[in-house]
Order: structure tokens, then sequence, then C-alpha cells
């Protein structure tokens, strides 16, 4: 195994079950409705907005601006070990397990 996102890749196809295990809960820490995480999100958001101070903005534009990160670390994640071509070592990894 690795943890090196360069060196995976195929995950999708090679384990489906992987997938949809990642990537639901990577889409509920980056608040996408109607997952749980968009639902704290959004509260916080709005009682942010509600308060109406200076701070309360600042708070809700770092918020806003943590959660589109998140988004962007995720989708990273996602695109580098998911959806690009498994590259030729992993499949002789697969290979050779799978023979033993």
């Amino acid at each position: 195994g690795s943890t090196d996102l360069q060196r995976l890749g195929g995950l999708a196809t090679l384990s489906p079950l992987l997938s949809i295990l990642f990537f639901i809960p990577a889409m509920n820490l980056a608040g996408i409705p109607p997952l749980s995480g968009f639902l704290g999100k959004l509260g916080l958001l709005r009682a942010g907005v509600a308060d109406g101070s200076v701070l309360a903005y600042v708070l809700v534009a770092g918020g806003t601006l943590t959660s589109l990160l998140t988004l962007y670390a995720m989708a990273k994640v996602w695109n580098l070990a998911f959806w690009r071509a498994a590259p030729p070592e992993l499949y002789d990894c697969l290979l050779y397990t799978s023979a033993a």
C-alpha cells in the first residue's frame, strides 16, 4: 500500500466500495447539501450574519473560505486517488497479491 497520492490512481474502478466510503464523508466534511456538514455550517453562518457585528462577518468570511478550501482539497484527493488511471506498478502489486 501507499499513502503517496502521486503513486495512487484508479481506485474508483479497483475498489468501488472504498470510493463511496471516501466520497460521502469527504463531501460531508466540505459541507455539501444535503449532508449533515452542510446543516452545521449553514447554522453557524446564519448565526454570524444575524449577529451583524464586524467580527461576526469576518468569521463568516473565514468559515466560507475554509469550506471552499476543504472542498478543493477533497476534490484534489478524489481526482488523484480515484479518477485518474492507475499506475502500472499498482496493477503489478494487485496481480502479485491475488496470485499468492
